[in-house]
């Protein structure tokens, strides 16, 4: 199927005669997975279900599309490296469930696990070898790390039965060697939703995982207009460099189309987070309790004393990092007992940004931190355990930061203002027109003004949306 869309800042809208869906459906029909890790000694196993129900337009999807942005062999490590691409289709059912070994250790030799494929009767997956799940098999590719996309390849055409159609997921990241876990639930973005050029609603933003629309704080920006310089950094805790390691797991999200303004067949082939080489710089810093915009050094210690020497790291596409390579060289040996500090993205400079002609930039990340001890004889403030220990978790900050809120005065007592996301009612049609009265859809008709009204969390504000997020674009599936 084949479709033209018109996405565009509702606060533009009016400027240039056009209007757009912002509807705000429960959940995507794609799942982000941000890290996935293979070694000789780790594997990622995921879970997909798919939760469709029986009956629904539109809802019998046979099959879903699995993506894994990976770096591997020599540029696993490697912060500066692009990633490479591997997709495959597989077959699914309603209310499906699978679980899969990326890495290839566990499972069948699709690296399916739980389920006999030669018994299944509804969602029997293809042995055809360039659709096995396990596509970052550790055999093939050594060490790798990764984030994965999955979509329910249904042209994001959506029906009001069919928003039903969602997927859920689950990662499980094993250090098998010696025992150790942790794991996440996999994010599924918000939808802006509209119509098509033949009244069809389809989904204006495939595979967008940005600010603006996530559902529960997953994705870290940098100061958003008009906040101090640290109202969007995350608080963090530093255990003693010398007996555990904390590490961060880093994936870059793209915040428009093609991540920057529109730029012909270029932005068609880059739609949101399908890409390889999305960068963002991140740190550690702390700021005066008097004044949040004045960094005065890289962490506390704990008697609170401020410890001077920040070394930020720019990451594309997907990268681990240790937290001692943020701190200068030799501030570790400053902080033996560890202390704490904020973990902060960078927003690009004038300068980044002029440079930037494929548009890599982005001052939009999600963020896991990893807490572990693999010494031969873990120890926790010098006491021996019984083994090794894993402590990750997804760090999240606020909700829609990136969005400007309105001033809202409650009970018409001005002494009770705050700053909240409002309700906005916001109108779409496809092409310009008359915006009070009607619009014209593609081919010269002539349609009513359609409003929609939006959650208390929206994802269009009527303000605060770049120029540059105006762009026409085709999606062929």
């Amino acid at each position: 199927m084949k479709f033209k869309v018109t996405k565009i800042a509702a606060a533009v809208a009016a400027g240039v005669g056009v209007s757009v869906a912002g509807i705000n459906a429960a959940n995507a029909d794609q799942l982000l997975f941000p890290y996935a890790a293979v070694s000789p000694t780790v594997t990622t196993i995921l879970t997909v279900v798919n939760k469709t129900e029986s009956g629904f337009f539109y809802a019998n999807s046979d099959e879903l599309h699995y993506h894994y942005y990976h770096k591997s062999g020599v540029s696993a490590d490697n912060l500066a490296a692009t990633c490479e691409e591997i997709n495959f289709g597989q077959n699914t059912s309603p209310n499906d469930i699978v679980t899969f070994d990326v890495g290839g250790f566990y499972g069948d030799k699709l690296g399916v696990l739980f389920e006999d494929n030669a018994t299944n009767e509804n969602a029997k997956y293809s042995t055809t070898p360039t659709k096995n799940f396990s596509g970052l098999d550790q055999a093939v590719f050594g060490v790798s790390r990764a984030f994965a996309l999955v979509d329910n390849d249904q042209a994001f055409t959506v029906d009001s039965a069919a928003l039903g159609n969602q997927l859920h997921g689950e990662a499980l990241v094993i250090e098998f060697q010696s025992g150790a876990a942790w794991g996440y639930q996999a994010y599924n973005a918000a939808s802006i939703i509209g119509t098509n050029a033949v009244g069809a609603k389809v989904q204006l933003n495939p595979f967008e995982f940005s600010d603006r629309v996530e559902t529960k704080g997953e994705v870290l920006v940098t100061n958003a207009g008009g906040n101090a310089l640290g109202d969007n950094w995350v608080p963090i805790s530093l255990m003693p460099f010398a007996e555990i390691s904390t590490r961060f797991f880093v994936t870059p999200i793209a915040t428009t189309y093609n991540n920057g303004p529109y730029s012909g067949g270029f932005a068609n082939n880059s739609p949101f987070q399908f890409r390889n080489d999305l960068t963002a710089t991140v740190g550690l810093a702390v700021s005066s309790p008097l004044d949040t915009n004045n960094i005065v050094g890289v962490m506390f210690d704990r008697d609170e004393n401020p410890i001077s020497g920040r070394a930020p790291k720019t990451v594309v596409c997907v990268g681990g990092i240790d937290a001692k390579t943020l701190l200068a060289q030799g501030v570790a040996d400053r902080v033996p007992n560890g202390g704490w500090s904020n973990f902060a993205i960078a927003k690009p400079t004038a300068a980044q940004i002029a440079g930037d002609v494929y548009y890599r930039l982005t001052s939009q990340a999600v963020a896991i931190k990893l807490e572990f001890d693999d010494k031969a004889k873990p120890t926790l403030d010098g006491q021996p355990v019984g083994g090794i220990y894993n402590n990750g978790f997804w760090m999240t900050r606020g909700i829609r930061e990136s969005q400007t809120r309105a001033t809202t005065q409650f009970n018409g007592a001005s002494s009770f203002i705050a700053s909240a996301l409002p309700v906005f009612e916001i109108s779409y049609c496809d092409q310009p027109g008359v915006v009070n009265t009607s619009c014209t859809i593609p081919g010269g008709v002539t349609g009513n003004l359609v409003l929609e009204r939006n959650s208390p969390y929206p994802v269009l504000p009527t303000t605060a949306l770049p120029a540059d997020n105006v762009s026409v674009f085709s999606l062929a599936f």
